[in-house]
């Protein structure tokens, strides 16, 4: 009965196209490095984030699917995607409640309060004699607003760990780092320069969120006992963790080398997310 008052085929296709759009307003924000390799990274990184999109948005459809299905049927758990509403009553329909109506020519905006506070404005076209939601009309305001706030919780999260420690990256991600150890290639065309030894450290990423996202192993950087940082060599112990794109219930593991001076002593790991939080992996 719910579906003959929701087009649910209409809402999660909308869902899917403007999650897309977000995404792509996002990678193709003009550049501000001035160096032309960071430059050409970036480029790769946008053709990366295009190619796994439509897998992307069909996990939107299927995912807002089962959770609208098994939410009409009262046996969905929390979804942080879709909105959880509050109960409403008769009441809420009249003036003052919490249902707003809006009349916009032959179509009605009816707007609803979420469990955060939220309003939600959805689109209803008359059919059939009854008024069925065709749309989410305020999809992507909320969703912008929802993005800053996890960006804002990013850049004030900086949390410190042990090597070797399991620690959650937010949105379904998980990272371990082992204790970095001296690496000593055999071939000695592939050795360290004068004066300086080679370091490495394993990385695990696990990603146990709905959908599949992207890693890099140029988010990591190492710390010397002189607070002095080095960015990874592109050589180095295999297998090597580069970058890629990582399917959802999967796990990327690698190796990262770093070129330090003989004198120094590897003390921490530095992972830095893009939206801006921190990472430190240490001994104690």
């Amino acid at each position: 009965m719910a579906k003959q008052y929701v087009d649910v085929d209409n809402l999660s296709d909308q869902l899917a196209e403007e999650t897309a759009k977000i995404i792509r307003d996002e990678v193709n924000k003009p550049s501000t490095s001035q160096d032309e390799w960071e430059k050409l990274g970036e480029e790769w990184g946008k053709s990366l984030v295009e190619s796994f999109i439509p897998s992307l948005q069909q996990q939107v459809k299927d995912e807002f699917k089962k959770s609208f299905t098994e939410g009409v049927e009262g046996k969905s758990e929390p979804n942080k995607n879709f909105p959880n509403f509050k109960p409403l009553g008769w009441r809420d329909l009249f003036p003052g409640g919490r249902v707003k109506i809006q009349k916009a020519g032959a179509i009605r905006l009816v707007t609803l309060p979420n469990q955060e506070g939220d309003s939600l404005t959805f689109r209803m076209r008359h059919e059939d004699g009854k008024w069925v939601i065709v749309a989410w009309e305020n999809f992507g305001e909320v969703a912008k607003e929802l993005a800053k706030e996890d960006s804002g919780k990013d850049e004030t999260t900086a949390k410190n760990t042990k090597f070797g420690e399991r620690v959650d990256i937010g949105h379904g991600w998980f990272l371990t780092v082992s204790i970095p150890e001296q690496y000593d290639p055999q071939s000695y065309f592939d050795r360290a320069g004068q004066g300086k030894k080679f370091i490495t450290v394993e990385v695990i990423y696990e990603n146990t969120g709905g959908i599949e996202s992207t890693y890099d192993a140029s988010n990591f950087e190492l710390k010397d006992s002189n607070n002095h940082r080095y960015k990874r060599e592109y050589s180095g112990r295999e297998p090597m963790l580069d970058s890629g794109v990582l399917p959802s219930g999967q796990k990327a593991k690698g190796y990262i080398t770093y070129e330090i001076p003989d004198n120094e002593q590897a003390t921490e790991v530095i992972y830095s997310s893009a939206g801006g939080g921190t990472v430190i992996f240490i001994n104690e």
